[in-house]
């Protein structure tokens, strides 16, 4: 019979093989590496896995009170919200990107309906041609000239 490891001895990729550590080691992907992608079809073999449907939405009331600057940063911050969320649940899919992505913008009076969407996946950004660097950096691959 197989012995079991003490709790000690384990460690978080031991436990969950799509760990934020064990995704650090293999694929050059942080914790907070979440990638909002509007492609809608890629590479042969670039998805890895699909994690599923990601939505957010919010409703804000807009204040006409407010300099036209001052409403602008407020509803940048909005949308920031919105995609910080997003980015949230492909996380917790232990996805490192949202493809498909949109975002939806309804106005009625002084209502303002936001809305996001995609499909969280677990992407091989070198398929696709792309070298991730720590700092979230990505460079297009070099190719090399044929002879």
């Amino acid at each position: 019979p197989a012995v079991a490891p003490k709790a000690s001895k384990l460690s978080p990729t031991s436990l969950y093989p799509g760990s934020k550590t064990q995704l650090r080691n293999l694929h050059g992907v942080t914790r907070m590496d979440v990638h909002l992608i509007t492609l809608q079809s890629f590479a042969k073999h670039s998805i890895r896995r699909i994690g599923g449907c990601v939505s957010a939405r919010a409703v804000k009331v807009i204040t006409s009170a407010r300099s036209k600057e001052e409403l602008m940063q407020e509803r940048d911050a909005w949308w920031l919200e919105i995609r910080d969320e997003m980015k949230m649940s492909a996380r917790s899919m232990r996805c490192n990107a949202v493809i498909g992505y949109t975002e939806y913008v309804s106005l009625y009076e002084d209502l303002c309906i936001l809305s996001a969407s995609g499909t969280a996946a677990f992407l091989d950004f070198s398929a696709l041609g792309f070298n991730m660097h720590e700092d979230g950096d990505r460079r297009r691959r070099k190719r090399k000239a044929n002879p």
